[in-house]
């Protein structure tokens, strides 16, 4: 994979150097699957720890009205 776009992901490329990418992407097909496949992996990592802040939250919640019962 392009190391630029991980860096792209990462928010570590100026804004020119993402700029300079995402127009190549355009250009390239090969570069442009790749950023699509590393974009669907963050946003299902994404999804992934919001499921755990919401696991989290019921089970904070669940303990704390047990308590005041």
């Amino acid at each position: 994979m392009d190391e630029r776009i991980l860096k792209y992901f990462q928010n570590s490329l100026a804004p020119n150097e993402r700029l300079l990418l995402l127009r190549e992407i355009e250009k390239n097909e090969e570069l442009k699957k790749q950023f699509a496949e590393y974009q669907n992996i963050q946003a299902l990592l994404n999804l992934s720890s919001h499921t755990e802040d919401k696991k989290e939250g019921e089970t904070s919640y669940l303990w704390g009205t047990e308590r005041s019962v």
